[in-house]
């Protein structure tokens, strides 16, 4: 029923007449802000204009100007110049040519909610337009700096607009000019603007830097691979006329490949630098077990639910499966009848339709199955998976796996032939060696390019914040830099180096340790009589939160075994973010958990169970816990690994003093964090008004 809701006929007269306008919240969100005298767009817009229909394939090389399309504008309000078209000299018309200051806007398609909607031309450019597609805006610089306003434009502020406005035009969504032109905007001094300008480019300066580092940390991998294997690759000819004119023998292509690819010269250079690898070349398929391929549903079979991932090619990567940007899915009840589609341990997946060449290890923390695009490979015990993950994913392997690939549009990879290709294969201790410093490379770069997401998005945030309190308002810092400065943190670094107390391993101190069972996905909405089940998001750092209990079947109850914890124990992550560590507390006394879980009891009256708890969830403990987990995709701790956790251990009654600061600092930390959360939404709310009240006239 909240779907259903009335607007009286003074509100739509002479206005917009669909529902999507007059929802609730973004009806009373646009009403207030004309009520308080929020500008429009077009206020600050000296000239705008969309851009010409795409032209024609055939144009003069000897004259080209730059087209650009949609797909051509970035993140960071860059445009990709590099890959525009070129297009005929006579498309060059005023209305659709670029200069600078220049303000681009995707108005059609998926493009618009992307975080690519938005461009700005930063320098002086000549013979170059733009598209249907896009909307380009001019402004008057006394009123509006044009760099600020594209990063204004940017944000979840004015995008919140554009969403509620869209008009469907033969099934894809495109803004109208009178919407862009009608957007309400918020009128910072210019020195507010110009901060803006600082803080993005600022940031996205940092964030350039982190990927570029990790972009170098990914490049190394495959050079390094090659060095511990001896390989040296050919150069690769310019891409000339005479590189691209080869002869065969004709003795050569019998009983082989008749196009031309198949028998370029670099492709045979390749197999020689093979050779020079001091370890011996043996067949891929000797490695294997076994190999399975994935299987195609159908677009009838997909959910609307999101129920079950349906993994595709373009799913994937050799980093591994991002499941928050799964698009396709499948019914539970599909997923049953199709379980044997699902990867396993020691499995790895090998793209083989489309992108061929994507290699990464089966992740087996999620319920999911793979497409028909998709091989697993289960591979024998004498090579190590990890190595053999990263060898198959790098340059050489992808060149030969689309050598003997097929297709001249869509690659299909002739699995024979893959199969058949030569592997240099090192010792298996060797293997392991090059695999643990390719995975230490491998997760710098990762969280390199993880930090550059996180310095963007405090950015965005910063900045509208900012546009909140235009020109005024209160400045808000917590840092938890004192919190690390603690007596707890000297103290552990003084145990650590001087061995004031003994150290033991975790396995000493135990009573009990289990795997946790593979859950059944039988639930139930009978509370009263189904089994409550902890999952892996309920584990928290110290504690145990589970706000959505759900609940299974008492028929589960035989297949669970042991799997039961009580007051007292604890759990531990040992999949996903691994380590994390909480102690049952009576709250969760006799609920289940599943296998990404493992539990463990203490024993012994000379520890204190939540110094054991703090330290366990340490940084150094936490740095451990991912130096040694194994996995190169998805990474996982073991019973032995846990057993193997360092621990301090003080007389009890100074490990109770520093449990007891601890907690106290926590809920010190806690409190001043809420502090902080009110002081800042009181904040937003009082220069909210000020920016209400004090529009500046234009």
């Amino acid at each position: 029923m909240s779907e259903i809701f009335t607007r009286k006929f003074s509100e739509v007269s002479g206005g917009r007449f669909d529902p999507q306008f007059y929802r609730e919240a973004i009806f009373n969100n646009i009403k207030r802000l004309k009520e308080r005298g929020f500008q429009k767009l077009k206020s600050i817009i000296t000239e705008s204009s969309y851009g010409i229909l795409p032209p024609s394939d055939s144009y003069d090389p000897s004259n080209p100007i730059t087209f650009i399309r949609a797909t051509e504008l970035k993140e960071d309000l860059q445009i990709d110049f590099n890959n525009a078209l070129k297009v005929p000299h006579n498309f060059l018309l005023p209305r659709a040519t670029l200069q600078k200051d220049d303000i681009l806007i995707a108005v059609k398609g998926a493009t618009i909610a992307s975080k690519k909607s938005v461009a700005f031309v930063n320098s002086n450019i000549t013979n170059t337009i733009f598209n249907g597609s896009i909307f380009r805006i001019r402004v008057d610089k006394t009123k509006y700096i044009p760099k600020c306003l594209a990063y204004v434009l940017d944000t979840s502020l004015l995008k919140m607009q554009c969403k509620s406005n869209l008009v469907a035009n033969n099934a894809v969504d495109y803004l109208d000019k009178s919407v862009l032109e009608n957007l309400l905007i918020p009128l910072p001094p210019l020195s507010t603007q110009q901060h803006i300008i600082d803080l993005m480019d600022k940031a996205y300066k940092a964030k350039k830097e982190k990927e570029n580092k990790a972009k170098e940390l990914l490049d190394s991998i495959d050079s390094y691979l090659l060095e511990e294997l001896g390989i040296i690759l050919p150069l690769r000819a310019n891409n000339t006329l005479d590189s691209r004119i080869y002869t065969q023998k004709i003795s050569a292509l019998s009983n082989s490949r008749f196009d031309a690819n198949y028998h370029q010269k670099y492709y045979r250079d390749l197999e020689k630098s093979l050779l020079s690898s001091p370890y011996p070349l043996v067949n891929l398929a000797s490695l294997i077990n076994n190999f399975k391929k994935g299987i195609e549903v159908g677009s009838n079979e997909y959910s609307q639910n999101k129920e079950i991932p349906f993994i595709r090619v373009s799913d994937i990567t050799n980093n591994g499966i991002d499941f928050s940007n799964v698009q396709k899915f499948i019914s539970a009840s599909l997923f049953e009848n199709l379980k044997a589609y699902k990867p396993k341990e020691n499995e790895l997946l090998y793209s083989k339709d489309g992108t061929v060449g994507i290699c990464l290890e089966a992740d087996t923390s999620h319920d999911y199955i793979i497409s028909g695009g998709i091989l697993r490979l289960e591979l024998k015990a004498e090579v190590d998976k990890d190595f053999l993950c990263f060898l198959l994913g790098s340059y050489i392997m992808n060149v030969f796996a689309n050598r003997v690939s097929i297709g001249a549009v869509i690659k299909h990879l002739n699995i024979g032939e893959f199969l058949n290709l030569k592997i240099p294969l090192p010792p298996l201790a060797i293997q392991t060696q090059i695999a643990n410093r390719l995975k230490n490379s491998k997760f710098q770069a990762l969280s390199l390019e993880k930090e550059a997401k996180e310095i963007l998005h405090k950015a965005k945030i910063d900045v509208e914040a900012l546009l909140l309190t235009a020109g005024g308002g209160v400045t808000l810092a917590f840092s938890f830099e004192a919190f690390k400065q603690t007596h707890y943190f000297d103290k552990m670094t003084k145990i650590w180096n001087e061995r004031e107390c003994s150290v033991v391993r975790l396995g000493e101190i135990l009573s009990y340790i289990s795997y946790g069972a593979s859950v059944p996905n039988n639930y139930t909405q009978n509370k009263d009589n189904g089994i409550p089940l902890l999952r892996i998001k309920d584990i928290k750092r110290n504690e145990i939160s589970a706000d959505d209990v759900v609940y299974l079947e008492q028929s589960c109850k035989n297949k669970l075994g042991e799997c039961f914890v009580k007051e007292g124990d604890y759990l531990i992550t040992r999949s996903g973010t691994v380590g994390v560590v909480a102690m049952v507390s009576a709250e969760y006394d006799g609920f289940a958990f599943g296998s990404f879980m493992i539990k463990f009891s203490l024993n012994g009256s000379l520890v204190d169970k939540n110094f054991i708890s703090y330290w366990l969830n340490s940084k150094i403990s936490a740095i451990y816990f991912e130096k040694n987990k194994i996995g190169a995709v998805q990474g996982n701790i073991t019973i032995p690994i846990i057993k193997n956790t360092i621990i301090p251990l003080p007389p009890l009654t100074e490990q109770k003093r520093i449990a007891k600061e601890i907690s106290q600092r926590k809920t010190r930390a806690k409190a001043l964090k809420q502090e902080a959360k009110e002081l800042l939404e009181s904040a937003k709310k009082e220069v909210e008004q000020i920016i209400l009240n004090c529009v500046k006239k234009v």
